[in-house]
């Protein structure tokens, strides 16, 4: 079962492990939408994840407590990330706990939630204890790594706090992927023969873009006539030779700006979905390039869940009765 399912990112990892994916919660009419797209056999509760009762979501799933094998999610992080401003009363780190919740009432042998590295420094630590603790109440034993998107053949530097919890009465320790590759996949070997130049720069990013070199940052901040509020953005080129930096779902002329790397231009979908270790024909209704980009950035790259869903199905699951 996918929580927070987005468009498919982790599904599509799990599936291309040899898992089924049986029930999918998204509470955003556009990624459930290329969920459905792409995943028409699985059924999708489209709304919001605290309305969903367990009971509910069990019969939706045609699953009872305890049947299930893996439960996924990746609650929304960006109260989490420190490319925010971290707010600890930030409704959408509230969405953890829902995850707990359903966690506690489908009982899956393993559960895997994702989210960001912003988690575990700073002032986020307590949150993080505070969900460590209530993941291992849940009756599970739990571990939390930092792992790299980079070393699992994702052409894209992503750093993520994945937590993984096997259900106490399978005596069994949580595992985690090995490093797949010495060298990470290059922005070059990702995009060769796709069409990756994209759309034209407007604005600040625009005026930033011809003196900003391959694998370099430029920031800007202006402050608005007769205003408190100051304008801030940064505007990264790619760099053939390297992987790329994190893909997020803010784009376009604002923070978090990734340019092609020798075109004034953003990058292509097509290009997006390379960088994001998705294929080619993965399908995304139509929509702004923004709707269309923020899934892809949104999501967990399909490579990295398929990685995490081979360790834990070899080094869990497979030791099961």
């Amino acid at each position: 079962v996918s929580l927070f399912a987005g468009c498919g990112g982790s599904a599509l990892g799990y599936e291309m492990a040899g898992f089924r994916d049986v029930f999918a919660v998204e509470w955003d009419k556009y990624a459930a939408a290329a969920f459905r797209a792409n995943f028409t056999e699985t059924p999708v509760y489209q709304g919001d994840a605290a309305k969903l009762s367990g009971e509910e979501c069990l019969r939706l799933a045609g699953l009872s407590a305890g049947d299930l094998d893996l439960l996924d999610g990746s609650p929304p992080c960006q109260s989490f990330s420190t490319a925010g401003k971290r707010r600890m009363g930030d409704a959408r780190g509230e969405m953890f706990w829902e995850y707990v919740r359903l966690l506690r009432a489908l009982r899956p042998k393993i559960f895997v939630a994702e989210n960001v590295k912003g988690l575990v420094f700073g002032k986020m630590k307590t949150v993080f204890a505070e969900i460590l603790r209530e993941l291992k109440a849940s009756g599970y034993v739990v571990e939390a790594r930092i792992v790299n998107a980079a070393a699992l053949g994702v052409p894209q530097r992503r750093e993520r706090v994945i937590f993984v919890g096997a259900r106490e009465d399978l005596h069994v320790r949580p595992v985690f992927p090995l490093p797949s590759r010495k060298r990470a996949v290059t922005v070059r070997e990702a995009l060769a023969g796709a069409e990756s130049v994209g759309p034209p720069l407007k604005g600040g990013p625009a005026a930033l873009a011809p003196v900003i070199r391959p694998g370099k940052l430029a920031l800007h901040s202006a402050k608005r006539a007769g205003r408190q509020a100051t304008k801030f953005y940064s505007v990264r080129r790619l760099d053939w030779e390297r992987p790329a930096w994190t893909i997020v779902k803010l784009t376009g002329q604002t923070v978090g700006c990734l340019i092609h790397p020798e075109a004034d231009t953003l990058l292509s979908i097509a290009a997006c979905k390379r960088l994001c270790s998705f294929p080619d024909e993965f399908a995304l209704p139509p929509a702004s390039f923004a709707k269309r980009w923020g899934v892809l950035g949104n999501a967990v790259p399909p490579l990295m869940a398929e990685a995490i869903a081979v360790a834990v199905n070899r080094g869990i699951l497979e030791k099961c009765p």
